[in-house]
């Protein structure tokens, strides 16, 4: 069982354009939740990490990111 969602944040797309148009790559952003048949009870949640394309991963914007996708997917672990 395994399930994905692909959405833009439009706001965090927009401000990574504008530092350089090759972020672009970021979008869609992707959460996954699946139950692997060798674990079953066991459910994972997570995100794809965005590529940056020639942007450095640890910069600010990077860590904004990463932290929007983060608090989702810990959210949807509490609501669960």
């Amino acid at each position: 069982h395994a399930n994905y969602l692909q959405f833009c944040s439009a706001s965090l797309t927009h401000e990574a354009i504008g530092i350089d148009p090759a972020n672009i790559s970021i979008c869609p952003f992707v959460l996954y939740i699946y139950e692997h048949k060798r674990s079953p009870g066991k459910v994972t949640i997570g995100y794809r990490n965005p590529d940056f394309g020639n942007g450095n991963p640890s910069d600010p914007l990077s860590n904004k990111i990463h932290t929007f996708l983060k608090q989702i997917v810990d959210n949807t672990i509490v609501d669960y």
